[in-house]
């Protein structure tokens, strides 16, 4: 008698046991854990997501800036944590390969710099971190400093008797932040109280050598102003170098200027086309030769060569700016050494996060600056 063939319901019965036989085989194990990260893992990619992103947020967004000197006393003091915006004027890459917050990095490598779209112009008055222009470091690396814009790109900028003058313009920064050196002179008789000075916001007072005259050091105009309202001060005016007292550290090289009395000078901008003689040589050579990276030189009285070309004339490739301390007599600044381009350009600084003088200045906790 022959077999019986297998039912339907057999057959799909026998392949359902074998599908899940296969699937039971093929399935995980659920009750076995994934094998935990170790320590030293964890720490590591920790460690590397945090420097990522401090490091994408100090490059893009905010960088903190210490300020080490008085020279913007007024508006910002020695010891002010700052926030300097990057946004602002937009910020810029690397132009070295080094290890980030130190000043380990290739030398004699550069990299092609980028600067990304800012929402904001620099502004005559905002207060600026900038690399300083003559630090002798790769761009990027140079010392960070921090001043206000006076003078912006194809502004005709001069100091008359400390005052600025831009395109034949007074100017002064507003909310009274300058400060500067005074002469006091004092009436017959009378004895300058200390005490009194010092309440007033007098920290330096020295004798000049001159009867009744003293000379007061890093006063604003309204501390300087409540002095004058005493009733034993003469007068008190601002100390002014005259104008045939050249220094011989100011800015350009062999010029007639002092700190008080400056220009007037065109500040260069882009697509500004300058003369080349003897008088502009000095004013724009270095900025040619050092920020725009050509190679020009002066070949005899009036002559001049650019890239191995005669040249009577250059356009400028990008904008520069014009930076000066509000602490006028205590700050070295573009009076000193010149134009600031913009591709040395840092960031805005918007606010003091904190302030530390031996301890913490809560004033001035989260201060906006003027």
């Amino acid at each position: 008698m022959a077999k019986r063939s297998k039912s339907n319901d057999d057959l799909t019965k026998a392949a359902a046991r074998r599908r899940a036989k296969k699937g039971k085989e093929a399935a995980p194990d659920k009750g076995k854990e994934k094998p935990k990260k170790g320590l030293i893992r964890e720490w590591t990619e920790t460690l590397i997501f945090a420097l990522v992103f401090v490091v994408t947020v100090h490059t893009f967004i905010f960088q903190p800036f210490i300020v080490p000197t008085p020279s913007m006393a007024g508006t910002v003091m020695a010891g002010d944590y700052l926030v300097v915006s990057k946004l602002h004027y937009g910020a810029k890459t690397s132009a070295t390969i080094g290890v980030p917050y130190t000043d380990l990095y290739i030398d004699g490598i550069e990299i092609p710099s980028t600067r990304f779209p800012g929402f904001s112009e620099v502004k005559r008055g905002d207060v600026v971190v900038f690399h300083l222009p003559v630090d002798e470091k790769p761009l990027d690396k140079r010392q960070p400093y921090l001043k206000r814009t006076v003078a912006l790109p194809g502004d005709r900028f001069e100091l008359r008797d400390k005052q600025v003058v831009i395109n034949g313009e007074p100017w002064s920064p507003n909310g009274g932040v300058l400060q500067q050196d005074w002469l006091l002179t004092q009436k017959e008789g009378v004895v300058l109280p200390g005490g009194k000075l010092r309440e007033l916001g007098i920290e330096d007072i020295a004798a000049t050598g001159r009867p009744n005259e003293f000379r007061i050091k890093d006063a604003s105009v309204e501390v300087v102003g409540a002095v004058r309202e005493l009733p034993y001060v003469e007068q008190i005016v601002p100390m002014t170098l005259p104008a045939n007292a050249a220094q011989a550290d100011i800015f350009p090289p062999d010029a007639p200027y002092n700190r008080d009395q400056f220009g007037p000078l065109v500040v260069p901008a882009e697509g500004l086309t300058v003369p080349l003689n003897d008088s502009t040589w000095t004013i724009y050579g270095e900025a040619i030769n050092q920020y725009e990276e050509r190679n020009a030189r002066r070949l005899a009285m009036n002559q001049f060569e650019i890239d191995g070309q005669e040249a009577t004339e250059y356009t400028f490739t990008q904008d520069y700016y014009f930076m000066m301390g509000d602490n006028r007599d205590n700050s070295l600044d573009s009076r000193f050494w010149g134009f600031v381009p913009m591709d040395h350009v840092m960031g805005k600084a918007v606010m003091t996060l904190f302030s530390w003088d031996g301890g913490p200045r809560l004033d001035r906790f989260l201060k906006p600056i003027r």
